[in-house]
């Protein structure tokens, strides 16, 4: 695996504070994929073992390489893969401090081994597969959500820095070669007066996090170099200025509602397990009645083949640091059977984990 130099870097203020964005791509150079699925007991985190393609074409299995949340908000409702790569600035007189950290909530690998954007809309799942195929890439563009890092004054005050991105950080992925495992860029920063930053690309290191100030004019940055060495320093054409773009560039994508209408009719079926019996040939209409909350009307047989008509409200909600959703039901057997009625009960929790971006994942759940 590679990883390659961090590209589009630009700079923007969103509600006062200055962010630093940037895209980041980790290649597959590899004669194998890199496989990672997960495994929990649903609507919880999962283990993550990464699954290891042998030259005789069997497989093998490396248990724990970390864990895959499920992260609701900012356009994701899907499982990620957390620590897979991490973003970082640097001092440049000492590339092994640390000065801002990323914020991301993981990453969804979408060139392999998933067809439904890592389980979209599905967080009662137990097993997720994704990952990066034989040539193939995983890149997440500068205006995503969680591609910056926030910069002030006071914690980055004008001077050389380095921006730093880094995939396989705790080293718990089997790799033949992490000798290219990060790549970085030299930045040159300042602030005025007013407290607006001026910031310049001085130099583009791949496969090392020490980037030095340049000797030679140097390529741009978004450039991936195919036959440098290790760590070399790559050049370039002069410091290139870095871009303020307007604040929207950093704006998450928003969906539309936390619950979708594909979740609500697994609510359904849920609902409906607690409360009766697992329903055989469901079938579900529903209608949206806010952001959060769906009334579906439902028929289906039970295990003696009877016929049943039931109302089912669905909804999620966050309080006290918990994540939960409920339902009501009304529901009866046909002909003439008594009515069920069950009102307000949580069909199950989880911890509610808020980024600094702002997204939302369930960290931990219980049944209810």
């Amino acid at each position: 695996m590679r990883q390659n130099v961090p590209s589009d870097v630009k700079i923007a203020e969103v509600d006062g504070t200055w962010r630093l964005g940037f895209a980041s791509e980790v290649t597959n150079g590899g004669p194998g994929y890199l496989k990672i699925t997960g495994n929990g007991p649903g609507d919880a985190p999962m283990v993550a073992d990464q699954i290891v393609q042998m030259s005789d074409g069997s497989t093998t299995t490396v248990d724990a390489v970390g864990e895959m949340h499920y992260v609701i908000g900012g356009g994701h409702e899907h499982w990620h893969l957390l620590d897979f790569e991490r973003y970082e600035l640097r001092s440049a007189s000492d590339p092994a401090h640390t000065i801002v950290k990323d914020q991301k909530t993981g990453f969804c690998l979408t060139d392999a081994f998933t067809s439904d954007l890592c389980g979209r809309h599905q967080p009662e799942l137990t097993t997720v597969s994704e990952g990066i195929s034989v040539g193939g890439s995983d890149k997440y563009l500068g205006y995503l959500e969680g591609q910056y890092l926030v910069l002030d004054p006071t914690t980055v005050p004008s001077g050389d820095y380095v921006l730093v991105n880094r995939m396989n950080p705790t080293g718990a992925l089997l790799d033949a070669d992490a000798s290219d495992n990060a790549a970085s860029v030299r930045l040159a920063v300042s602030w005025d007066a007013g407290g607006t930053p001026t910031i310049q690309i001085t130099n583009s290191c791949p496969a090392s996090i020490d980037c030095p100030a340049p000797t030679d004019p140097l390529p741009d940055p978004g450039s991936q170099p195919t036959d440098s060495a290790p760590g070399a320093v790559v050049p370039a054409s002069g410091p290139q200025d870095v871009p303020i773009v307007p604040p929207a560039d950093f704006a998450p994508a928003r969906a539309k509602a936390s619950l979708s209408r594909s979740m609500a009719g697994r609510l359904v079926f849920r609902a409906i397990q607690k409360s009766l019996a697992t329903p055989r040939w469901l079938r579900t209409t529903c209608t949206r009645r806010d952001v959060d909350t769906f009334a579906c009307t439902s028929t289906w047989r039970d295990r003696k083949a009877a016929k049943w008509h039931g109302r089912v409200r669905v909804w999620y909600s966050v309080s006290g640091g918990r994540l939960s959703w409920f339902y009501d039901l009304s529901a009866r057997r046909s002909p003439g059977g008594r009515l069920v009625v069950r009102r307000a009960r949580r069909g199950s929790a989880g911890r509610a984990v808020f980024a600094a971006s702002g997204a939302l994942f369930c960290a931990r759940a219980d049944s209810a």
